[in-house]
């Protein structure tokens, strides 16, 4: 069996393509991609907010980086400038950057982003600030990393008898213990 083929299209010249971070990686690594010069984001009260992609020099070099900061209990909407083409019958699933996530606190906020095989637009990357400072992501920078799973083929179907008890188990939700 062949193995599925992701095919991605590039929005900007400057964006990325996903790498994987070594031979072994189950995922690949997606970088922010600031062509834009804002980022929408909302704030810890869920009111819209708009960060801006601003330009600064960084480390003395000549050339200029754009930098977004996110606050802290923020969230917002980082851009890869990627479009993927998905082939039918499976995802792409957005999970954190384990270092980011332990390091700064900042993680994709909705758990884990699904993109599905239909969807035809740039693919934007959730994350949420949980740290008590604000953290600054530079265009080109790694934010997420992105798996291909192949979709089920469950069938959900109503039934007019309630379900058994299968197993010895007692109780209800969190009496397995610890």
């Amino acid at each position: 069996m062949t193995e599925p083929v992701v095919k991605y299209f590039k929005i900007d010249e400057s964006a990325k393509a996903p790498v994987k971070g070594t031979d072994f990686a189950a995922c690949y690594d997606v970088h922010a991609c600031f062509h834009e010069r804002y980022v929408k984001a909302r704030d810890s009260l869920n009111r819209p907010v708009e960060l801006d992609a601003w330009y600064s020099s960084y480390g003395g070099q000549p050339k200029n980086y754009k930098h977004v900061s996110l606050e802290p209990r923020h969230r917002c909407l980082i851009p890869t400038g990627l479009i993927f083409d998905i082939p039918e019958g499976y995802s792409v699933r957005i999970h954190p950057r384990s270092g980011i996530a332990w390091k700064e606190g900042v993680t994709v906020a909705n758990c884990e982003g699904v993109v599905d095989s239909d969807y035809y637009h740039e693919t934007f990357i959730m994350l949420i600030n949980h740290s008590g400072y604000s953290f600054v992501m530079n265009d080109g920078d790694r934010i997420a990393q992105i798996e291909v799973v192949k979709d089920s083929v469950t069938v959900m179907e109503e039934t007019n008898t309630a379900p058994t008890q299968k197993t010895n188990r007692q109780g209800g939700f969190g009496h397995t213990g610890v």
